[in-house]
């Protein structure tokens, strides 16, 4: 059996903080989340009441060619392959929520 006390723990573990932001979606669209080449992990999550649209890599996220997020939940997550694209996302007019992401 190992005890430790604080000074002497010498077992590391990797130092990941998740970062979680929102991002406010309208039907105008944009940028959600810039590339990122060292990402590991993500989980956006429509926490708003209108549904959104979003799209990895450079062409911009549109109702008709997008990952579609349904209000109050619609979630997408990644922890094995993580996309590193820039993420873009949209509304149907006259529509906004908001978007809950964590990045790891």
């Amino acid at each position: 059996m190992r005890t430790y006390s604080l000074s002497q723990n010498t077992d590391t573990k990797p130092a990941d903080a998740v970062t979680i932001t929102q991002y406010a979606c309208s039907d105008a669209g944009g940028d959600a989340l810039a590339s990122n080449s060292s990402r590991r992990f993500l989980w956006i999550t429509n926490i708003g009441s209108g549904d959104a649209y979003i799209k990895f890599g450079a062409t911009n996220a549109t109702t008709a060619n997008s990952q579609y997020l349904k209000a109050s939940g619609g979630t997408v997550f990644f922890d094995q392959v993580v996309p590193t694209e820039k993420i873009t996302a949209v509304c149907s007019a006259g529509v906004t929520t908001t978007l809950s992401i964590a990045v790891v």
